[in-house]
């Protein structure tokens, strides 16, 4: 399985993951994110790695600039969501290089 195979189906994983705990979600095809929810007042913009791998600046900045079409949501929320075993997520608040070691964004 290719590389963008795996990531197409991660991206799938995290959609029914979301939705089993009352997000609508949509992974976002041929898109600059990958996926996309919403829950109440609530908007987050998903990058997804099936593997713990840096994710570059310029992934993060594309979370913000995506946010920021939709204003009518109060809470915005750049999430990176990594596959090991489990979901680990990391809010980011900022734009530049990581690496996901825990979870500190709750679904």
């Amino acid at each position: 399985m290719s590389a963008r195979e795996k990531g197409k189906r991660y991206e799938r994983k995290l959609v029914e993951f979301l939705k089993e705990r009352g997000w609508k979600s949509r992974r976002v095809p041929a898109s600059v994110i990958d996926v996309i929810a919403t829950k109440g007042d609530r908007i987050a913009a998903f990058e997804v790695k099936y593997r713990k791998n840096k994710v570059k600046s310029v992934q993060v900045k594309r979370l913000f600039e995506w946010l920021d079409l939709f204003d009518a949501y109060k809470k915005k929320e750049a999430v990176l969501a990594i596959y090991v075993d489990r979901w680990i997520f990391m809010r980011v608040d900022e734009v530049k290089d990581y690496v996901v070691k825990e979870s500190n964004w709750v679904p």
